[in-house]
């Protein structure tokens, strides 16, 4: 069975690394089998402590936790759930950039049912357009019935080789 969820999204990202923030780039698996990879998990702040490297405001409260997908080109960050039940109606989380980029910034969403694609969507936010630490939303109309899964990979747009181009994503959701 699945363990339960700890907070009130289906993706319960919260539960990353034992629900602690961490700034070092590695694979972690939450409580419900979701997998960041190449991921750091930063989150939000509400002015306690010292408020750097991991805890960012803009991410929302100190229990809200955002993996960060790396856009470094020889090891890309990559999220990916379990295999859903259920169907998935609207797809939407919240993602940002918690560090000064140099380039574009791209990722896609795929959502697939067995080893096959069956939507995707891709994100580019061109340089001159972001805005650090401003919150974003995104949204897709997925409606597929039945067993699903989510993955999230960073395109490197800009095919660094060190740890650039990141973007943090929270408050997975979607319904059914």
């Amino acid at each position: 069975p699945t363990p339960p969820v700890t907070d009130d999204t289906k993706g319960n990202f919260n539960s990353f690394n034992n629900g602690e923030p961490k700034s070092t780039y590695g694979t972690y698996t939450n409580a419900t089998g979701w997998t960041a990879e190449n991921c750091a998990i930063l989150s939000g702040y509400d002015g306690e402590g010292d408020g750097t490297n991991p805890r960012f405001a803009f991410i929302g409260s100190p229990s809200t936790l955002a993996p960060t997908l790396n856009g470094n080109s020889t090891k890309p960050g990559k999220l990916t759930s379990p295999t859903l039940a259920g169907g998935c109606g609207k797809l939407t989380f919240n993602y940002g950039f918690a560090f000064n980029e140099t380039s574009d910034t791209k990722f896609t969403v795929s959502i697939k049912q067995g080893d096959k694609v069956v939507k995707t969507q891709t994100v580019t936010v061109a340089k001159a357009d972001w805005v650090k630490f401003k919150v974003y939303d995104f949204s897709m109309d997925v409606n597929v019935t039945g067993d699903f899964s989510i993955e999230i990979v960073n395109d490197c747009a800009g095919a660094q080789t060190a740890n650039k181009e990141r973007v943090s994503i929270w408050n997975l959701t979607w319904t059914e």
